[in-house]
């Protein structure tokens, strides 16, 4: 309740649109409104905040939203579906999943780690695969940090990303 009192107070000072309170109370809120397609920029990249940390705090119809947007958040850029998910919407996403990730999820993440040539988008799914909590999948990036197929500025970053997930 104070977390999104906070979150409610910047979106007034920054003229983000009212959202009724009803939707952000937890057990009232409905997770399909975290996206408005008319949103200003500063409002979905609040929304992205937002659905991460609920995530961490293992928010279940943010973690639901998730899974549900997962395919979109997967989805090639350009792509029909990866056009339903603003691009701070999709990192939360996928971020969030990186803590909840099933093992589908988590080798989904993993193929994509592996596909993508975007160092961009490797930071980005090496912060969400960092997220996990099983000790087994950590242990496997811990791995990959030794490598020769990740970038070294990756490679360097990743086992501080694993440490900083104190759940496995």
């Amino acid at each position: 309740g104070q977390f999104l009192g906070i979150i409610q107070a910047v979106w007034d000072a920054r003229g983000v649109k009212h959202h009724s309170s009803r939707r952000h109370r937890p057990g009232k809120r409905s997770a399909p409104h975290f996206i408005h397609p008319r949103d200003a920029p500063v409002s979905t990249r609040l929304r992205g905040i937002l659905i991460e940390a609920l995530a961490r705090m293992d928010d279940p119809a943010v973690v639901a939203f998730a899974r549900e947007r997962f395919a979109a958040a997967m989805a090639p850029r350009g792509s029909a579906a990866a056009a339903t998910l603003p691009g701070s919407v999709r990192s939360a996403v996928i971020r969030a999943l990186g803590h909840h990730a099933a093992e589908r999820e988590f080798e989904a993440l993993w193929a994509a780690l592996q596909a993508t040539d975007s160092q961009e988008e490797k930071a980005l799914l090496l912060r969400a695969l960092s997220l996990t909590r099983d000790a087994a999948r950590a242990r496997r990036l811990l791995e990959a940090s030794l490598a020769s197929w990740l970038a070294p500025d990756l490679a360097a970053d990743l086992p501080g990303m694993v440490a900083s997930s104190p759940r496995h």
